[in-house]
């Protein structure tokens, strides 16, 4: 199973929105505290699940463990998921002191229209002559219309932020249409 984290800063927070092309359930652990997703509880399924988070949280350890079981079966009762899987990330957000001292390294990109390829080797050029901090998108990434777009989307800024380090978003007006 292959999942795609991305930590957005949401005011005080950190929200968590982790994908996969597979259908499953999962949870989120950071400083040794089990975090459920949006779902308040209930066991959902889903190709996408969130969670918000406490920075200190997130911060404490330098990362977080994401444990997944991919759905096998789903039915109205006692669905079948397979064994629990744990993926672990570094995260660097918060762990940034140098300033003013040192600069902060940020990459800001834009109107990507779901040219994603092309994006990532912009970003990974930044990556390779600056340390970044953060990665900020000024909207326009792409039409998100139907979940395959929205995993997409979701796999694009996980290779942009590998999950390590926290992302800024904001919506353009592409990227509000739809149910999405």
């Amino acid at each position: 199973m292959k999942i795609y984290p991305c930590v957005y800063i949401l005011e005080n927070k950190y929200k968590v929105v982790v994908a996969s092309a597979d259908e499953f359930i999962c949870t989120l652990i950071a400083g040794g505290k089990e975090i459920k997703d949006s779902s308040g509880g209930l066991m959902r399924g889903g190709d996408v699940h969130s969670f918000l988070v406490d920075c200190y949280l997130l911060e404490k350890n330098g990362g977080y463990t994401v444990v997944c079981r991919k759905a096998i079966k789903r039915q109205a009762y006692y669905s079948k998921f397979g064994k629990p899987e744990e993926f672990y990330f570094n995260f660097s957000g918060g762990k940034y002191k140098g300033y003013p001292e040192q600069p902060f390294n940020l990459f800001y990109i834009s109107d990507v229209h779901n040219l994603f390829e092309q994006a990532e080797k912009l970003a990974d050029f930044a990556r390779n002559k600056v340390d970044l901090q953060a990665i900020a998108f000024g909207g326009d990434l792409g039409e998100i219309e139907n979940n395959k777009n929205a995993v997409d989307f979701c796999e694009f800024m996980y290779e942009m932020t590998k999950g390590e380090i926290p992302a800024i978003f904001c919506r353009g007006n592409h990227d509000t249409r739809g149910n999405y």
